[in-house]
């Protein structure tokens, strides 16, 4: 596909894009930007059918430059919304390659930004001699010597950081003086460079300055300083116009409604807005309110475009001044489609608006403007993109482009000269993540399919018989099936090299008024790419390599059984064999002991998982809790890479997944202290949560002792065939309040005497914070050290540090112990340990949703699918949700520093 050019690895040699008669003729570039402007209205797009009652706005100027120019009548951005569109521009790479698929957070003290080792195009430009100046809108990130305009390539900065802009001054630069630690950007004053400028700049009597003329002011006075000079320049002038706040001088309002006499009475009486969803939702006696208020804001928009035009007649007008108009492309386009409705925007005849995947949230008005090379007007019905904007403009200034630069667009002046289709074989994708999945587009030439909803399917368009999208042609274009899959390959090209990559931000997330994105990436339900192009290759990489392990167990007193489900996540199937080895042994809290079993398991290609039953070979007659362990030694995945897993799952009657572990009042088979010396003791408790808690007196240390038959008062352990073998690591996870308790031992026994093989500073944590653990990793120095035989014991002891006679302490020491394991690995990483998946049931759930995976629930929050939070509880492991609306919602459960998500339907 020539969609990417990923490194050009040319032995670090750098390569100019490009080889045709318009390269290196280093023309001065105006690339103009409009912000959310509707398709239809701009006049160079308006063709006979338009409906004037939808409101026609002159825009004379505009259409004097397109007109004299190239129409793009095909040209596309590469994201519906206005951050990461211009990402897209300045970087010329799809932003979710970079994280940068959200708007950055409306926040003027962010930290945040695109990665400072990408390269945007006017740093290229500005190296081959350009001088370079941004005017108007950033939008890409606030901190200085990283993220402003002069830290990306631009010499010169006039125009604000942010995302948006009050237009007026009073209500931008004043609000920030009458209070200037409020960190809301469109509220602050304009920038010149890297400061504010001056609060007497402008004025604020009589007629107020309008921040539109106030940019183009400042462009002109650009012009007319950089004009004289032998150097080209480029100029990317980024209006806020028509963004919101809708906001028009009264003046020109009215004059607006003058010029334009049949305006407001025929968007008032239009069918489009009468007819429209957010009219026809209301009661019928609110109906009227609502056009009134479309009807005007429909007026305030055009007069804000209207105004944009008059000032972009302005600078032409400068240009021709000073005798730089033949040799300057302009390029003008809009960030993203037209916000229609509430904020005034047509998009006719695209279907939908800004956001959307469809035709109106990124089909643009677009044209270039150059006399020198176009002498007459004309159209081009091929498809472009925004991204195609950064090699175009490097290889007309006769730019490089580093080596090792990703880009997703194409050259294409030469070809849309010549009137040549300049990307051929490079489809546009476009994406936006929603509530759990991605709606998508994928378009090439005259074909587009589009896909949203989670459980949507695709359907095909012809974008150049049928611009708004209103046919679909997937039951009666013969080679439609065909289409869908291709454009589907490649998407998978396209997407695989990002497939793992999360945002780096969330534009607003989880805070009730937002939607909560980072839960669901976090918990894996995001990005869901290989669910929109249904292809399993797309899963991220931390899940395509994951196994999940679901045991059930049908076991009785006296026989364990365990069957064990190994599948791969998201229903996918295997794209070939996936070998497993396993093993597999069955304990009981008596001391009886099963044997150990192991064997092969096979996920045959084109499955999704496979069974393995394991029976225990003889019976279990003493009362107690079976258990039924597998572990997954290894997982190979053939050609897509190897991987290696240990996971234990033990069966319904424990939740945890370590061979000794605390759990509730299960401390049967745990002893405390010694007979043989009196000064070792103390007793044993269930702690907050379920964990150990020791406890001294005055004149006594805590010995403990591991479960297992106590035969004398050494607490020797009963014989366990299952087991056998050196152990090597402990883990252990502490919690000490007590200033006296300063060393932890470990000893163990070669026959009858106790030798100590490990002793351990004890770190005192927070008496306030039951969640301030520390975990201690002890490599044990011996390897004899086992429990295969009655003649070896072994112990844990806390003590002071001194021999235990002479303990002095004016307090009880508490000590909490959680989740001990001992392993024979000599390494070994905390998610050996945790449970790397939690599971809910039932699902759907009516009345209690349990929760299962974990050994400590500290906290379950309960949100809905616009990340408001509805309940919270506390070390809850049954959750009632018979109160609850139906529908789907958000479990967020904390247990130690981990946070898992999780989707339920409540029926």
């Amino acid at each position: 596909l020539g969609k990417l050019i990923l490194g050009l690895f040319f032995a670090g040699i750098s390569l100019k894009i490009g080889f045709s008669q318009t390269s290196g003729t280093k023309p001065n570039i105006i690339v103009i930007l409009a912000d959310d402007l509707g398709y239809g209205d701009v006049g160079f797009n308006r063709g006979s059918s338009f409906p004037s009652d939808r409101g026609v706005i002159p825009t004379p100027n505009l259409d004097a430059l397109a007109l004299n120019g190239i129409i793009f009548k095909n040209a596309h951005v590469a994201h519906p919304f206005c951050g990461p569109s211009r990402v897209a521009i300045m970087t010329g790479m799809m932003p979710h390659r970079i994280g940068a698929q959200y708007n950055l957070p409306n926040d003027i003290t962010g930290t945040l930004g695109p990665p400072v080792d990408e390269t945007y195009f006017p740093k290229l430009l500005q190296d081959a001699g350009y001088n370079t100046a941004a005017i108007g809108k950033w939008h890409l990130g606030f901190v200085e010597n990283k993220y402003q305009p002069q830290d990306r390539g631009f010499d010169y900065f006039f125009g604000f950081l942010g995302g948006g802009k009050q237009y007026f001054e009073s209500d931008y630069e004043d609000s920030w003086y009458n209070n200037p630690s409020q960190i809301n950007e469109y509220r602050n004053p304009l920038r010149r460079n890297r400061d504010y400028v001056s609060r007497t700049e402008f004025s604020n009597t009589g007629d107020e300055d309008y921040l539109t003329d106030v940019l183009t002011d400042d462009a002109i006075t650009y012009i007319n300083t950089n004009a004289p000079s032998v150097d080209p320049f480029f100029m990317y002038l980024s209006y806020n116009a028509p963004h919101t706040p809708l906001q028009a001088p009264a003046a020109e309002i009215a004059q607006f409604k003058q010029d334009n006499p049949n305006f407001e009475s025929l968007v008032k009486n239009s069918p489009y807005i009468s007819e429209s969803t957010p009219v026809t939702k209301l009661p019928e006696a609110e109906r009227q309110a609502k056009i009134d208020e479309f009807t005007e804001k429909r007026i305030v928009y055009a007069t804000m475009v209207a105004n944009m035009d008059a000032n972009i007649g302005r600078l032409v007008t400068a240009l021709q001044t000073n005798g730089e108009l033949d040799n300057t492309l302009i390029i003008f386009l809009s960030d993203n489609g037209g916000y229609t409705y509430s904020k005034g925007a047509v998009n006719y005849p695209l279907d939908a608006l800004k956001g959307s995947v469809k035709e109106g949230g990124h089909k643009v008005p677009m044209f270039i403007h150059w006399p020198d090379q176009i002498t007459s007007g004309t159209s081009y019905d091929h498809q472009i993109s925004s991204l195609d904007l950064y090699p175009t403009l490097v290889d007309l200034a006769g730019g490089t482009v580093p080596a090792d630069k990703t880009l997703d667009g194409v050259s294409f002046m030469d070809n849309v000269l010549a009137g040549a289709n300049a990307r051929p074989n490079d489809p546009l994708i476009i994406m936006r993540p929603q509530n759990g999945f991605h709606n998508g587009g994928m378009a090439k030439n005259q074909w587009k399919i589009v896909k949203t909803g989670g459980n949507g399917s695709w359907k095909l368009y012809n974008i150049l018989n049928d611009p708004g999208e209103t046919t679909d042609l997937r039951s009666t274009e013969q080679n439609a099936e065909t289409i869908i899959q291709e454009l589907m390959d490649d998407a998978v090209q396209i997407v695989g090299p990002f497939k793992s990559v999360k945002p780096q931000w969330y534009d607003n997330d989880g805070d009730g008024s937002g939607h909560p994105h980072s839960f669901l990436w976090n918990d894996g339900t995001l990005p869901a790419y290989d669910k929109l192009f249904e292809n399993s290759t797309l899963l991220p990489d931390d899940q395509a390599y994951q196994i999940d392990i679901v045991g059930t167990t049908n076991a009785t007193e006296g026989d364990t059984t365990g069957i064990f489900t190994v599948s791969l996540p998201n229903d996918v199937t295997a794209p070939e064999d996936i070998s497993l080895t396993y093993t597999a042994n069955g304990t009981a809290t008596a001391g009886q002991d099963y044997t150990a079993l192991s064997g092969n398991i096979t996920i045959s290609s084109g499955q999704n998982s496979a069974t393995i039953q394991i029976v225990a070979t003889e019976d279990n007659t003493d009362e107690g809790s079976e258990s039924l362990q597998i572990q997954l030694n290894s997982t190979s995945f053939g050609s897509i890479g190897t991987a290696s897993a240990t996971i234990q799952i033990l069966d319904m009657n424990s939740s945890a997944n370590i061979q000794y572990t605390f759990d509730g009042a299960d401390w049967e088979g745990w002893t405390a202290g010694g007979a043989t010396n009196s000064n070792w003791g103390g007793s044993i408790q269930n702690g907050a949560n379920g964990q150990l808690k020791l406890i001294t007196n005055a004149t006594k240390n805590v010995i403990i002792y591991p479960p297992g038959t106590v035969s004398n008062a050494n607490a020797e352990p009963g014989t366990t065939a299952a087991l056998s073998g050196a152990y090597k690591y402990m883990q252990f996870k502490i919690r000490n309040i007590s200033s006296e308790i300063t060393q932890m031992i470990i000893r163990a026994s070669f026959g009858d005497a106790y030798s100590t093989v490990h002793t351990e500073t004890i770190q005192q944590n927070d008496l306030n914070d039951v969640n301030d653990y520390t975990t201690y990793n002890i490599e044990i120095d011996n390897g004899n050290w086992n429990e295969s035989g009655t003649t070896t014991k072994w112990s844990i002891a806390f003590r002071n540090g001194t021999p235990p006679s002479s303990m002095t302490v004016q307090t009880e020491p508490q000590l909490f112990i959680d989740n001990i394991l001992i392993s024979k690995s000599s390494t070994l990483s905390t998610s050996d340990y945790e449970v790397s998946k939690v599971i809910i049931y039932p699902n759907p759930v009516t009345e209690f949703l349990n929760i299962n995976g974990v050994q400590h629930v500290e906290k379950v929050e309960i949100f809905n699918l616009l990340g408001m939070k509805l309940a919270t509880f506390k070390s809850e492991v049954s959750i009632p949700v018979n109160n609850m609306d139906k529908g789907i919602y958000l479990a967020k459960i904390t247990h130690g520093k981990t946070t898992s998500i999780r989707k339920f339907l409540k029926n």
